[in-house]
């Protein structure tokens, strides 16, 4: 793929393949272009062809599969679409890892729960925007302002260590290697924990740090009846 020199473009559909040393099958910011010219020589061209190199296809996803979202620990890289727009799921908050976040938010999300429900909490990475990232479950009664700690400072329920630090940080981990500073700032390269600032943004998404001020991370919150 050295040569600058060549130019190859499918002619069963499946979109343009390269430019030069660009290989460009799932491209659509390239473009395909034929001139034709008015006389040999004459500058001026008609463009007569001009698309993307690829048309998109609708994705299709598998059903969701609700039972399992709610089981427990916590759970990677699922489709978002099909889990959103579930009859059993209502989003309650989803925003940027930047946007600031307080006890407030997680109590109005939470009013909006129905008894026996479970409220999930999750994020979606800039990189993979069709997937949810990470996301794990509680049962709504069981979340409150229940951690009084920063050391090791998790109540293990559903399979995750939760921890709602009032004024302080909210997250889960798989283990209650915990520590609150102001979020938990344990095993960095940890791909378990996530960590919202009650104070400020949302901080972490497994080993993803420093998301404080991220506008593209977001942070979601549904409710699963």
């Amino acid at each position: 793929m050295s040569n600058d020199s060549r130019l190859s473009i499918h002619l069963t559909g499946i979109g343009g393949w390269r430019c030069g040393k660009k290989t460009l099958n799932y491209d659509s910011a390239w473009r395909k272009v034929i001139f034709l010219l008015d006389k040999v020589g004459k500058k001026k061209a008609k463009v007569m062809h001009v698309r993307p190199q690829l048309v998109a296809k609708k994705k299709v996803y598998q059903p969701a599969n609700i039972e399992n979202l709610l089981s427990s620990g916590i759970k990677y890289d699922f489709p978002y679409e099909p889990y959103k727009n579930s009859p059993r799921v209502l989003e309650v908050y989803n925003k940027p890892y930047g946007q600031r976040m307080t006890d407030r938010d997680l109590i109005e999300a939470k009013s909006r729960a129905v008894p026996r429900s479970k409220m999930c909490f999750g994020a979606i990475s800039p990189r993979n925007q069709d997937n949810v990232f990470m996301m794990a479950c509680a049962d709504s009664s069981f979340l409150h302002p229940m951690t009084k700690s920063k050391q090791n400072s998790g109540t293990l329920h559903n399979g995750a260590y939760w921890y709602w630090f009032s004024n302080y940080s909210f997250g889960f981990s798989d283990n209650n290697d915990i520590c609150l500073g102001s979020c938990d700032y344990k095993r960095h390269k940890d791909h378990s924990k996530l960590c919202w600032h009650l104070t400020g943004g949302g901080w972490r998404a497994g080993s993803n740090l420093w998301l404080s001020s991220d506008t593209k991370w977001r942070k979601i919150i549904w409710i699963v009846k």
